[in-house]
């Protein structure tokens, strides 16, 4: 396991958008880890696809990605990857010339060493155990499927 330095990344969305009424508010709670949190991990150690392999998003593209991925209460938010964070500027253009960060572009394609920005519950997303698991209006107060 590798530290990641972020701080240059959360500076940047803290202050592009601390004008915004409420924002911060929103920010805090997924930023603060405590329960459904915004995280970052290395695309080739993040499950994903029906059979939930590690490393199912490599050599997919961004859009490609957002709908096969199979996470359970789970959402992919953008892809970085160190090399920009460790830059000086501001830039998130890509190895490409492609627009990478939150909201990428979709003809994106995520690489072995991208790392996947994502909102969940936990540090690594879980994939789901069957495609037609309850929403989650049907879950009552311990995440338990009820049936309707």
């Amino acid at each position: 396991m590798e530290p990641l330095e972020l701080s240059l990344f959360v500076n940047n969305l803290m202050f592009s958008c601390g004008a915004k009424a409420l924002l911060s508010h929103l920010y805090m709670k997924i930023l603060n880890f405590e329960t459904t949190a915004m995280r970052c991990k290395v695309a080739t150690e993040i499950p994903g696809g029906p059979d939930g392999k590690k490393g199912f998003l490599v050599g997919k593209t961004v859009q490609e990605a957002s709908y096969e991925h199979l996470w359970n209460y789970c959402v992919m938010i953008g892809i970085t990857n160190e090399d920009i964070l460790l830059r000086n500027d501001d830039s998130m253009v890509g190895p490409g010339g492609e627009i990478i960060g939150l909201c990428a572009q979709p003809n994106y394609v995520i690489q072995e060493a991208d790392l996947i920005m994502f909102i969940g519950a936990t540090s690594t997303p879980e994939v789901l155990e069957d495609e037609l698991d309850a929403p989650p209006d049907e879950l009552d107060d311990s995440g338990v499927s009820q049936p309707v």
